[in-house]
């Protein structure tokens, strides 16, 4: 269970037919050559140690697969996170007897790169 909770995954939205037992893998959207319908529509969730590359086609390939899917276009987004790091910095200095306290805050917000999977079905 630790290590399901700590690699890439990949949830998935919408449709499913029979089983494919071939499933074409497409990175652009301009080389699929057939018409197709998007029947469905993943997203690669990041593990404790982010999203591990490598798990990415296997992952869309076994659940197009699953799903009945007879393509995945594999697309890649950058979008900014809805967490970012901030950093307050304080100097207490004494100064004629007195204190004085300077400050500087620094944000800055985090960019993750982020997949998105389609899932196709070819026309016939």
């Amino acid at each position: 269970m630790l290590i399901s909770s700590c690699s890439t995954r990949l949830h998935y939205i919408g449709n499913s037919f029979p089983k494919s037992q071939n499933v074409d893998v497409h990175v652009d959207q301009s080389m699929i050559d057939k018409p197709y319908s998007i029947i469905g529509k993943g997203y690669i969730r990041p593990g404790a140690f982010g999203i591990n590359l490598n798990r990415i086609q296997p992952l869309a390939v076994a659940k197009a697969k699953q799903k009945g899917a007879d393509a995945v276009l594999i697309q890649d987004d950058y979008a900014i996170a809805a967490t970012s790091s901030m950093r307050t910095m304080l100097r207490t200095d004494s100064v004629g007897g007195g204190r004085v306290t300077v400050g500087n805050t620094t944000l800055q917000p985090s960019t993750e790169q982020n997949f998105t999977v389609l899932f196709l079905k070819y026309k016939e």
